[in-house]
């Protein structure tokens, strides 16, 4: 059981957050208040419906504008849910991004970001508030980075996060289907909280063939950024990173993304079977539903790679958030205007009218809705990739901040030479190091190290660098940005009481995980499964040593009998 925070935290703790929102809300000005609407009668939610689809890109989806049939049932499903179009992410990739969700915090705050780590005792996850209140709570997930030793059991009545061999083509939508519906139908009497998340649009993409025959005589669109290359597939093939993707089976990237939007055309249409059940079972009107991802995927888009985890361009982190409010409240709104995942806490307390723990960051999306937000908010993520741990606070720290059209990214920190030699895995028999002199695959000119600024009005592909045009812009945000890290620490600080989280240690399971994920490259799993050994053997050894040690010691046994 998680401890209760202290008397005098919240004092201190409204004071570190008054800190971090200051830090990233007003590096550009203002805009006047709002008169606030007279809102609408709110509809208490009797259950809520969570589902986060792994690696969902937003503008691969029909239901923003993707010339393919992607996604029919949710385009249907529109016409009764608000449908958020600039939903953020606060990381590329599946750990910190989805603790984000549980927490309503920033990954600087819970502190989850990397595989090692595991939530501290005091943070409130919405299913432990959920809990609290009287609901039954349940989560179903093929493990990986939300497995329970991450801390994302906590609060779950049933926290199902054992995925079946074979990855992707045995489990999520596959595997669950029944097993959601059923759980449903017994629970249907109670107030309940399901949370579904799914690798299904993840690499190796599992196509289905009823999904490939609806997207016939459609074509895939291929970014700018990848029709640079004269053969994108060859270009991937020469990054170990890739090889989860399979990448031998497609001859051109064409093939790769048909594959990746079949994925989504499969999806699509088991959710419009889940939300058919909720319907026939009487359970929708009353739902507060939620459909979004925890980040996007990359074909090339930036030169940099295929996949997630790492750059924090639109196409990783702008993610999809269709939300069903309870009585039809906001049915068939468009909203554009810049809202985060932290914002999901907040919004299913306020809908299921119980307090919001104070250590949550998010605001409720309701507020944005009624045009109660007084200036715009401001979408604030990392890529603890792409972070120098050998700098000091933010300065290792690679950053975006998003507030209306404005776009700022940091450099990538780590360097090209150590991106190259690990995240991207450009290591071969015999090249045991990227030749970044001579630079043969042009990485130099495609990573960038410095800050970057984008008006994704005009630019929403993110092509044209307006940096060196705003710099005293740029020089106003860094500053912001430190404060922003002193504000997430002085949170942590406050809600751990100091204690620090316990670190989950490596195992040979948990780096095939991250290889089969491609978080890792085969390279960098061969290293560290060796320094495992290594370490299992010293361990052997010293086990050893120290029974020799004692035997050693051991008084000798009295001789029995006496002596003739």
């Amino acid at each position: 059981m998680r401890s209760p925070l202290s008397p005098s935290t919240p004092l201190v703790l409204v004071t570190a957050l008054a800190l971090a929102a200051a830090a990233v809300g007003m590096f550009l000005a203002s805009r006047p208040s709002i008169p606030e609407k007279q809102p609408d009668v709110r509809v208490r939610a009797d259950r809520v419906i969570l589902i986060s689809l792994d690696t969902l890109r937003q503008d691969h989806m029909s239901l923003y504008g993707y010339p393919r049939p992607t996604t029919p049932n949710l385009d249907a499903f529109a016409a009764k849910s608000t449908v958020f179009t600039n939903a953020m992410s606060q990381a590329p990739y599946t750990l910190p991004s989805h603790m984000t969700m549980m927490t309503g915090m920033h990954p600087l705050s819970h502190n989850v970001r990397y595989h090692q780590d595991r939530l501290a005792e005091n943070y409130v996850t919405i299913a432990e508030r959920l809990q609290s209140t009287g609901f039954k709570t349940a989560g179903f997930t093929d493990g990986g980075f939300l497995e329970s030793r991450h801390g994302f059991d906590a609060g779950f009545d049933v926290y199902d996060d054992k995925a079946q061999p074979g990855w992707v083509a045995n489990n999520g939508f596959r595997r669950r289907s029944q097993q959601l519906k059923d759980w449903i139908f017994q629970r249907q009497r109670d107030r309940f909280f399901l949370f579904f998340h799914t690798f299904d649009c993840h690499a190796p993409y599992v196509t289905d063939d009823d999904a490939k025959a609806a997207l016939a005589g459609t074509t895939a669109v291929v970014p700018e950024g990848a029709r640079a290359f004269p053969d994108p597939i060859a270009r991937l093939k020469k990054f170990r990173i890739h090889d989860y993707m399979k990448l031998d089976q497609y001859a051109s990237i064409d093939e790769l993304i048909d594959a990746y939007d079949a994925t989504i055309r499969f999806v699509d249409q088991r959710l419009g079977e889940l939300l058919t059940t909720l319907e026939t079972l009487g359970l929708l009107d009353t739902a507060l539903v939620i459909i979004t991802s925890d980040h996007g995927e990359s074909f090339l888009d930036h030169g940099v790679y295929a996949g997630h985890g790492l750059t924090l361009y639109e196409e990783e982190v702008r993610v999809p958030l269709i939300v069903k409010f309870p009585g039809g409240r906001f049915a068939g709104v468009r909203n554009a205007d810049v809202v985060r995942l932290i914002d999901l806490y907040p919004t299913i307390c306020a809908a299921c009218e119980i307090d919001t723990p104070i250590q949550v960051e998010g605001i409720d999306l309701e507020d944005a809705l009624l045009d109660r937000d007084t200036e715009p908010r401001v979408a604030l993520g990392e890529s603890p990739n792409f972070a120098d741990h050998k700098s000091e606070g933010m300065d290792g720290v690679t950053n975006y901040v998003r507030r209306e059209n404005l776009k700022y990214i940091d450099g990538c920190k780590i360097g090209v030479q150590a991106l190259m030699d690990g995240h991207l895995g450009r290591v071969a028999p015999g090249e045991p190091y990227y030749d970044l002199k001579n630079d043969p695959l042009g990485m130099k000119a495609i990573v960038s190290t410095k800050p970057q600024l984008f008006d994704l009005t005009n630019d929403p592909h993110e092509r044209v660098d307006l940096a060196a045009q705003q710099q005293e812009l740029i020089e106003r945000i860094r500053p912001r940005l430190t404060m922003q890290w002193d504000a997430a620490l002085a949170i942590r600080e406050v809600v751990t009481q100091g204690m620090k989280p316990a670190e989950i240690e490596d195992t040979i399971e948990m780096l095939e995980q991250l290889v089969q994920q491609g978080y890792i490259s085969v390279a960098d799993f061969e290293r560290r499964k060796q320094v495992l050994e290594m370490r299992k053997f010293q361990e052997e050894l010293d086990r050893k040593e120290r029974e020799k040690k004692k035997d050693a010691e051991a008084p000798a046994p009295a001789e029995s009998g006496s002596k003739r």
